[in-house]
Parts: structure tokens; C-alpha cells; sequence
């Protein structure tokens, strides 16, 4: 049964891939999937989002209209709608991020409300160009070049059955850890206003920790600076070894009784830290496993050839393999690529998956048992 009322019309209720239920509710700026147990546990956050969308039900009687017009609604055939309840691969032609849907598929696509506190980071900003030209400084820094590309593996975990993993860039403080997380991070997205950009604060709770994961499922999490979780090395090393699995499970752990489900995350950790993930654990007194080890890869900054951070001939190049031409020192480099990746950033991954959807659609009958 379709229900209208004045700017909004509900149009039934549909499932998604793990079988939640939502009520599709036709907005004057789109249609928009509402979570039954969202709107059941925490309705302000669906009010919000359909004031944000042009439906405004501010007082109560207009919200227990609306709550009255969701009851008892029909199922919608599936054939007609996709929920997509989460970031990434939805089917074969569809993959999902907070900042759009990309799709082949002929079915109508409806992105569910995001839990990100900082939306805006996942718009493009910039034309592809513009980032293409900041990426290409990279092209000859080995360590940057390793982290940008890696940037765009995300999508072709599960196409290649390769699990999730993390990368951590170690060494002393100056080094150019954070820029190259604040360029890896420029595939997806950025925020001039942020010193990390796309990146999350590891000052943070576990809790929060596995909201960035469920939020960053699709593309990449770049974490910055390990000691910013905890100036207790036991502290540290039993929250970094949990976040690390959880990003490896992609499965964060949910409390008992919680209606937030997961079919799993896929995404890749880059992570900066002043140590090793063994020496925060020897420091700890934590156990370290060696399975750690195919989990999280650990990447000095520094070239283990040059005595603290410098060259045969004295110049200090942290992250950097040279000094490009243009530039004389490497605090100069990295303050160049710091300013252009805050100002362009999310069009790469746009364009990729973009380009990766339609392929794989073309070629469907090549890649169906594929993840």
C-alpha cells in the first residue's frame, strides 16, 4: 500500500542483503530507505536525514503522522529496489561508497542513512586532473607511490579472494609518516580542514575505532599515530592488535542484543606509528603473535642505509628516495604535496570504480563466481 502525505511518500518496505527491513519513503530530493530498528532505537537520526532531504517533521503531531503512515506497509518485489545498507560490492554491478553509488544494474539503487560524523570528506573535490598531476610527484618516491596504489585496492579484495590487511609506516616524527596517509587518503576523499585529511584520529575508543571500519568498508582507513590512543604501552598494544584484527575480520564486534549487522567490511588499514607493532608489544609486556605478521605489515620510513634519516651526502629525506627537481629540501616536498592533497581529492577513486563496475558488467559471465 503507498502511502502519501504532503512532501513524502511511502512506498512499502524492502529488504537488504542480510535481511534488515526497511521503509522506502519517496523524499522530494530522493528516495530514501529507513531502517525499521533505526527508526525503532534512535528516530532523531531519521528525522534529520529526511529534513535533510526536504522533509521537515519538527512537530509532533507530523511525526507521529509519519510513524503512523509506516505501519503496516507491503513488501516491495525485490526485483524493484536494492537497499544498500552498506559500503562496497552490493552485486556484481553495483558497488557502494558514502559518497555515491555506482551502478549498472537496472534495478533502482537506495543508499541507506550514513552513521558518518564527517559526511563531506567523502565529496570529490577538484578535477582528476588536478590530483593526477599532485600523484604524479609520487611516481618516483618509492614508499609513496607504494601507499598511493595501494589506495586503490579495496575494491578487488574479495574480486581476488585476498583478505583484508594493514600497513603501518614507523619511524621518528618528521618523517613524512602522515603526509603519505593524507595522499593515500586523497583517493577517496579529504578535508582541507583536517590536518590528515581523509584520515581518523587514533584518539579514539575501540567502539570508535570499529564505527570508522563499518563507515570506511570499500576503500581505505588511514589512522594516524599510534601513541595518540594511549601513552601506556600496555594499553596500546592490546587496542592496536584489536583494531587490527577487526580490520583483518572485517567483522567488528557487536554487542549482545545490537540490531548492527555486518556482512563483513572490506578495506585496507594504513596506519603511522613511532614504533614497530613487536616493540609496542615488547614495551607493553603484551604477547605478540607471529600471526600478526600476514596481517599488518610493518614499513620503516626512514632507509635503513642512511643514519637518521640522511643521506651520504647529509640531506634529510625521511619518506622520500630523492628530491625531486623544483625543491630544495624534503620539508619542502612534503608541505607541496600536504597543500595539494588537502585541495583535490576524491575524484581517483570516483573514476576507478566507476570504470571497474562497468567492466565488470561487461564481462559478468567471466567474474560471476567471483566475490
Amino acid at each position: 500500500m503507498v502511502s502519501t502525505h504532503g512532501r513524502y511518500i511511502i512506498r512499502g518496505t524492502a529488504l537488504d542483503k542480510v535481511g534488515d527491513r526497511y521503509i522506502i519513503v519517496e523524499c522530494p530530493r530522493v528516495t530514501l530507505p529507513i531502517s525499521v530498528s533505526l527508526l525503532a532505537t534512535d528516530s532523531s537520526k531519521v528525522y534529520a536525514a529526511l529534513a535533510q532531504n526536504g522533509v521537515d517533521l519538527f512537530t509532533s503531531a507530523s511525526k507521529r503522522k509519519f510513524l503512523s503512515l509506516c505501519e503496516g506497509n507491503e513488501p516491495l518485489p525485490s526485483t524493484e529496489f536494492i537497499v544498500a545498507s552498506e559500503p562496497g560490492w552490493r552485486n556484481a554491478h553495483t558497488y557502494v561508497l558514502q559518497s555515491g553509488i555506482y551502478s549498472a544494474s537496472k534495478k533502482t539503487v537506495l543508499q541507506c542513512i550514513s552513521n558518518s560524523a564527517r559526511t563531506h570528506k567523502w565529496q570529490p573535490k577538484g578535477s582528476l586532473q588536478q590530483w593526477q598531476n599532485m600523484a604524479k610527484m609520487c611516481c618516483d618516491q618509492t614508499k609513496l607511490a607504494f601507499m598511493l596504489y595501494t589506495a586503490f585496492v579495496p575494491p578487488l579484495l574479495g574480486l581476488m579472494k585476498v583478505p583484508n590487511f594493514s600497513i603501518m609506516y614507523f619511524g621518528n616524527a618528521g618523517r613524512g609518516k602522515s603526509t603519505a596517509g593524507l595522499v593515500a587518503g586523497s583517493v577517496w576523499g579529504g578535508d582541507e580542514n583536517c590536518d590528515i585529511g581523509f584520515g581518523e584520529s587514533l584518539k579514539a575508543t575501540l567502539c570508535g575505532v570499529e564505527g570508522y571500519i563499518r563507515e570506511h568498508s570499500g576503500a581505505c582507513l588511514f589512522l594516524d599515530e599510534t601513541k595518540l590512543y594511549s601513552s601506556d604501552y600496555s594499553v596500546l598494544a592490546k587496542g592496536l592488535v584489536s583494531i587490527l584484527m577487526d580490520i583483518t575480520s572485517g567483522m567488528p564486534k557487536v554487542k549482545s542484543g545490537s540490531e548492527d549487522k555486518t556482512s563483513g567490511s572490506r578495506l585496507v588499514g594504513f596506519i603511522t606509528s613511532n614504533h614497530t607493532l613487536a616493540e609496542i608489544c615488547d614495551n607493553g609486556k603484551y604477547p605478540h603473535d607471529a600471526s600478526y605478521n600476514a596481517r599488518l605489515f610493518d614499513i620503516p620510513v626512514d632507509n635503513p642505509n642512511y643514519v637518521d634519516g640522511r643521506n651520504a651526502e647529509g640531506v634529510l629525506l625521511g619518506i622520500l628516495d630523492s628530491i625531486p627537481d623544483g625543491f630544495e629540501t624534503s620539508e619542502e616536498v612534503i608541505a607541496w604535496l600536504r597543500g595539494k592533497s588537502s585541495r583535490y581529492y576524491g575524484t581517483a577513486s570516483a573514476t576507478f570504480v566507476e570504470r571497474l563496475v562497468r567492466d565488470r558488467a561487461a564481462n559478468h559471465k567471466k567474474t560471476e563466481d567471483l566475490d
